[in-house]
């Protein structure tokens, strides 16, 4: 589903993909570089890239985003830049959409409207382009999963879980055409990790993936590896009955089948809240807060092919740190948090990033007069980064945005509805006949020397046919898939996908093959 890195090259003299993984394998056998990354004390009040933060919410009342680490923000294919939260304006919580495309932020929208409380929201976008909302809704006495998908405007809600238990603490990831959904529910008397998967149009079965008989599995987080693995981890209390001890990282992933579960975190932790992400060599990273001493800090640990490291302490400091959210791009691992104390040099959204070899001092992303907190953080394959949280500053909760442009500049926001007419720069592509019982003809505008990847794939999100790829110049190409995939035999009847990647932007299509 994504492009291979053979060869791969960071700038700006950061490791090779082929150097990281072998870092990673060091770590991953001894307890040496992994127990050394620690932060240092000092924050750093300012870093090239990172533009002035904008307020994205407006309205005197509270404005909530998730506090289960779900990603509430996500780019899509044409680079717009999607944020939800929580909003009480409506005198019960309702969920609240904007997004930035050509620089420009749309006005407010609300999506939901019910007479009960829509929380924790979270966002993912599909190879289609498609962004797909979760959260939960009191509307059927308990707490219920929906889900809506954003094409140009917003679908229906449509309901996932269908239990008399609470279900909530939602975590979305994609691969290709596949959304990966994992979340809480009540079953007999305890929380327990439910996975479910959606194709293009249907959900799977939802799947149980924890089994206590004691203690709580809560707070899950997912995210899919370059082979399509999904990984998921967990706040597991289940050596504690009487929730009176610690709390353990739990993990399993699956590829066709789901692993024995595995404890990420080490034994002395007192962990919780995890967030998980896995980089461009399949390497998983999980983060959480840990309680072991008397102020909560960030821990994290790494999974190569060899198995779970040593955990290590991320923060330091005698004051709290919350609610890490990770992200990778551009052979880096990213991670923003929040510190909460009575030290106003202390207390915010903090950013660090590690470059496989060692994480920079704290950046402060917040205001030095405001309470920030419940933070995320997303990144692009070029290594812009757009991060969102909450923040006081304005005498209530309201949502904030900032992002970091790699190279220092970037396109000033602005408010306002729609974006400049980008003419004779967009892309085309054209299919026909559709539907078709023979050679799907594919016509392709491209305004500018790019390289170009063209991929059929089918409704669970598999590639069927690789239909060109290489560089190509500025004009209108036709292109032929004859319906059959990569082995050469005819795909069957039914919908198929075809998608094309032009340098940055991405343009997808379906047509209909018939068989007789």
């Amino acid at each position: 589903m994504r492009p291979k890195l053979s060869g791969y090259r960071l700038e700006r003299g950061s490791a090779t993909l082929k150097t990281r993984r072998a870092i990673l394998k060091m770590i991953s056998v001894s307890i040496g570089l992994a127990g050394l990354l620690v932060f240092l004390p000092e924050v750093v009040t300012a870093l090239e890239g990172w533009q002035d933060d904008i307020r994205l919410s407006d309205d005197p009342d509270i404005s909530f985003p998730p506090p289960n680490n779900g990603k509430f923000i996500a780019i899509d294919h044409d680079g717009a830049v999607h944020v939800v939260w929580a909003d009480y304006r409506d005198r019960n919580f309702e969920i609240y959409h904007r997004y930035r495309s050509s620089g420009v932020w749309s006005t407010e929208e609300r999506l939901t409207f019910t007479d009960a409380d829509s929380k924790r929201p979270v966002l993912a976008v599909d190879d289609l382009g498609r962004v797909h909302l979760v959260y939960n809704d009191l509307s059927e006495g308990n707490k219920e999963i929906y889900h809506m998908i954003w094409d140009g405007s917003w679908s229906m809600p449509d309901r996932v879980s269908m239990t008399p238990g609470d279900s909530y603490a939602s975590c979305l990831a994609t691969d290709g055409l596949t959304l990966h959904l994992v979340y809480q529910e009540e079953v007999n008397g305890y929380l327990q990790v439910i996975y479910r998967s959606r194709d293009v149009f249907t959900w799977s079965p939802p799947e149980q993936i924890s089994f206590i008989e004691s203690g709580m599995s809560m707070v899950p987080t997912v995210a899919v590896g370059p082979d399509g693995t999904v990984h998921v981890a967990w706040w597991d209390t289940r050596v504690d009955p009487d929730e009176t001890a610690e709390g353990r990282i739990a993990y399993r992933s699956k590829t066709s089948s789901w692993s024995e579960e595995e404890i990420a975190s080490g034994p002395a932790a007192d962990a919780m809240r995890p967030n998980i992400i896995v980089d461009d060599s399949g390497t998983v990273f999980v983060a959480w807060i840990d309680k072991r001493e008397i102020y909560e800090q960030i821990y994290y640990n790494i999974r190569s092919t060899e198995g779970w490291a040593t955990e290590s302490q991320l923060t330091i400091g005698s004051y709290t740190h919350y609610h890490p959210s990770l992200a990778a791009s551009e052979g880096k691992l990213h991670l923003i948090y929040w510190g909460n104390s009575p030290s106003a040099s202390n207390a915010g959204v903090f950013y660090s990033v590690w470059d496989y070899q060692s994480w920079s001092p704290p950046v402060r992303l917040s205001d030095t007069g405001s309470m920030a907190s419940l933070c995320t953080l997303a990144a692009e394959a070029d290594g812009t980064l757009h991060a969102a949280w909450k923040d006081t500053r304005d005498g209530n909760e309201e949502i904030y945005y900032n992002t970091l442009i790699p190279n220092g500049t970037g396109v000033e926001d602005g408010e306002g509805e729609e974006g400049p007419d980008i003419g004779d720069l967009s892309l085309f592509m054209d299919i026909a006949p559709n539907p078709s019982a023979g050679d799907v003809r594919i016509s392709m505008k491209i305004p500018i020397p790019s390289d170009i990847y063209l991929r059929v794939y089918d409704v669970k999100g598999r590639i069927i046919r690789r239909l060109s790829s290489g560089h190509f110049e500025s004009g209108v190409y036709p292109f032929i898939w004859d319906g059959r995939n990569d082995s050469g035999n005819m795909a069957a009847g039914g919908i198929y996908f075809i998608r094309c990647n032009v340098g940055k932007k991405r343009i997808s299509g379906k047509v209909i093959l018939l068989r007789y």
